[in-house]
C-alpha cells in the first residue's frame, strides 16, 4: 500500500488525480491550535499508478460478484453491500508462508 500517487498522465494513467492544498498553515483561519493544513484529491480510485483496496463488489466474473451476488447490486448511487466498510473491523484470512531460503539451504535469497 505504498505506491506513490502519480500525477503525470501516461498510457497507464490517462486521467491523473488533481491535487492541491486546500488549507495552508500560512493563511490565518482563526482555527486556533493545533494548526492544520488539508489536501484535496480528486481521482479515479482504480488504476496502475497508485494503491488501494478493492471492495468485494468491484470485481465480477461471469456476471456475478463475490459469493454469487448479482452485479445489479452496484448502481450509480453506490453498492448495496460488500463495499469497503465490510473491512471496517479488519481482514482475516488464510495464508501460507514458504521459507524458500531454507529450502535452498541459505540464510536469505539474493535479489532476482
Amino acid at each position: 500500500m505504498a505506491v506513490p500517487i502519480s500525477k503525470l498522465a501516461g498510457p497507464d494513467n490517462p486521467r491523473p488525480p488533481a491535487h492541491y492544498m486546500s488549507i495552508l498553515f500560512e493563511v490565518d483561519r482563526n482555527f486556533g491550535e493545533p494548526g492544520i493544513c488539508l489536501d484535496y484529491f480528486a481521482s479515479e480510485i482504480h488504476g496502475d499508478c497508485h494503491t488501494h483496496i478493492d471492495a468485494l463488489c468491484h470485481v465480477a466474473y461471469e456476471g456475478k460478484l463475490y459469493n454469487g451476488r448479482p452485479v445489479s447490486m452496484v448502481t450509480s448511487k453506490g453498492p448495496q453491500g460488500m463495499d469497503i466498510t465490510t473491512y471496517a473491523e479488519g481482514i482475516i484470512g488464510r495464508g501460507v508462508l514458504l521459507d524458500v531460503a531454507q529450502f535452498h539451504e541459505v540464510k536469505w535469497l539474493e535479489p532476482g
